[in-house]
């Protein structure tokens, strides 16, 4: 069934739910009582049939793994029933972009506006408050975003004129603006210009400029250069040229610093940053103040830097280093290097989370490795007591997708046929983009941002 017959069938099964009473299923509820069982202990979302214990969102089947254990009972996590507070019908809405921190995610929409929903403790949705919204608010004053990242409690806009806006947390001077007041509304980085992409990550913030260059500001030690003295202003990275694409890890945590990957033009990849689990891929733990390069990596299209490891798309697979759980490569052992992730799917674009990756397959479908405890892999499955782990890829429901990002626990993905944004994983601060019932705050199966 292609996208546009099954989206059909969808609102079809919405209809006939609420006219009902009923409201529509999804997993991961983190109390039994949060919901109803489906046949075979499965839950049902947007229209899916739920068989053999698993889950379907948007038309689709749980694939590659993604079954129900037991049927999922309410022990030490929950079961896999809990109702969507608010069934509705997907609002068709075109975005270019999307992006997502620890707790909050943001979208860039075709209008060249930005639209941000989670938590927002520090001002990071850029609205002028400190109000955690369950459902996207526009941040002020933006009308020509052209990207948008989003760090642990700060936020940043590329503007079209190769300018950056930044707004949220500036305690170590992360938003550029030579100050270290936060802002719930977009300011200026001063002396920026020619960007081509921001990078926010817990305390500090990068910028690959158009010439190759990286510029960073915010805490000590974490800027790319032997100096520990932090910068309220850009300052550029000694000897980085010829930078084509740079990854900033957002959600590592406050307690642990950073770390930054990129790739240069000619395929070499480099890291800085902590280097506990190996997450620079230089052979070694030691930490690095400094960009070191990835050991043996010199046929590199695109890199990911997640909580506490790394993955490179590479023209001679997919790849990944650092802690045990998170490479992909089916054993739970440390890697220091580039690991091959084991799959046979031809991937063509990566995203790292705080200890999972999405990547997207030449058939616009998702895979997902890593940890799964919160339902950030999207695939629809039960949750076991202590939270499933793969260790190598399995299928996310989710198809047709054109664009997608990991965050902290969570991860979203628009697929651009229906103009429908979805959204799975962790839902404490509402960065779903939807509501849960009481006491449910995460669900595995994908289900739509209400706009």
């Amino acid at each position: 069934m292609n996208t546009l017959n099954r989206t059909a069938a969808m609102w079809l099964v919405w209809s006939s739910v609420l006219s009902a009473g009923c409201s529509p299923m999804t997993s991961g509820a983190d109390a039994g009582s949060a919901g109803g069982a489906a046949v075979g202990g499965g839950s049902v979302s947007a229209g899916g049939s739920a068989t053999g214990g698993g889950a379907a969102t948007g038309g689709g089947t749980a694939t590659g793994g993604g079954t129900a254990m037991a049927g999922g009972t309410a022990m030490a996590g929950g079961a896999a029933g809990g109702s969507v507070v608010d069934a509705g019908t997907p609002m068709p809405l075109a975005l270019t972009q999307l992006a997502a921190g620890e707790t909050s995610t943001c979208a860039v929409l075709s209008n060249k506006t930005v639209r941000c929903w989670g938590r927002n403790n520090e001002g990071q949705l850029g609205d002028g408050t400190t109000m955690e919204r369950m459902t996207p608010v526009s941040v002020m004053g933006l009308t020509t975003a052209a990207s948008v990242s989003v760090g642990y409690e700060h936020t940043c806009a590329v503007l079209d004129d190769g300018t950056a806006r930044c707004w949220g947390l500036n305690g170590s001077g992360q938003l550029g603006n030579n100050s270290t007041t936060r802002s719930p509304v977009p300011v200026p980085v001063m002396g920026l210009t020619g960007v081509a992409s921001s990078h926010a990550g817990v305390y500090s913030t990068c910028a690959r400029l158009t010439g190759g260059a990286v510029s960073c500001w915010g805490r000590g030690g974490e800027l790319g250069s032997t100096s520990v003295t932090g910068s309220l202003v850009p300052v550029a990275v000694p000897g980085l040229i010829n930078v084509s694409q740079l990854s900033i890890a957002p959600n590592s945590g406050t307690s642990s610093p950073l770390h930054v990957c990129g790739v240069r033009t000619d395929g070499t990849a480099f890291c800085w940053g902590t280097n506990s689990d190996g997450q620079l891929g230089d052979g070694t733990q030691n930490p690095s103040r400094v960009p070191v390069n990835v050991m043996g990596v010199t046929d590199a299209l695109e890199i990911t830097a997640g909580g506490s490891h790394a993955c490179a798309r590479r023209t001679s697979g997919l790849f990944c280093w650092g802690f045990s759980q998170e490479v992909g490569d089916g054993t739970v052992e440390r890697r220091f290097v580039p690991t091959a992730v084991m799959t046979t799917a031809t991937v063509t674009s990566i995203e790292a989370g705080n200890g999972f990756t999405l990547a997207r397959t030449a058939a616009n479908g998702l895979i997902c490795w890593g940890r799964n405890g919160r339902g950030q892999c999207g695939d629809s499955a039960a949750f076991t007591p202590s939270g499933p782990i793969y260790l190598a890829p399995i299928s996310s429901t989710l198809a047709n997708v054109s664009v997608f990002v990991s965050g902290g626990s969570h991860a979203c993905a628009y697929v651009p046929a229906t103009m429908v944004t979805w959204c799975w994983g962790d839902n404490l601060f509402r960065q779903l983009g939807y509501d849960l019932p009481a006491f449910v705050s995460r669900t595995s199966v994908p289900d739509f941002v209400r706009w």
